[in-house]
């Protein structure tokens, strides 16, 4: 209904800010893929040469599969919030379109409700 378009604004900044926010949760969960990535190569190396054992190179192997699912998730986070977003917005679009023509609805109904009034007022003061 038009009248909960008050909330629609309010919706459409909430879900802005939550596209923001998780904007800025992507750059650190990268960091920290490279970082495990880095690791992971440096132990797999460290390994080969018998200076680690297998077991320090298995968690670094398992410390890069979640710091790749952290970035997935994280993309996949954004990609659910600017959907959001655009829901927000074609909502917001709509609810306001329709209240215009509500808006005209209503001076039309008004302008003729003023005509139709109007010859009927006069002569009812005519006759007194």
């Amino acid at each position: 209904p038009v009248s909960s378009m008050p909330s629609t604004p309010r919706m459409l900044s909430g879900r802005t800010a939550t596209v923001e926010r998780l904007q800025a949760d992507i750059a650190p969960a990268k960091a920290v893929l490279t970082q495990a990535s880095s690791n992971e190569a440096r132990i797999r190396r460290l390994v080969s040469s018998n200076a680690v054992s297998q077991d320090e190179l298995d968690k670094a192997v398992e410390s890069l599969g979640v710091a790749r699912a952290g970035v997935t998730r994280a993309d996949t986070a954004l990609v659910e919030a600017k959907r959001q977003l655009v829901v927000a917005e074609k909502t917001l679009e709509f609810r306001r379109a329709r209240l215009d023509s509500l808006e005209a609805v209503v001076r039309a109904l008004g302008v003729a409700r003023d005509s139709a009034r109007a010859p009927h007022d006069t002569t009812s003061h005519q006759h007194r």
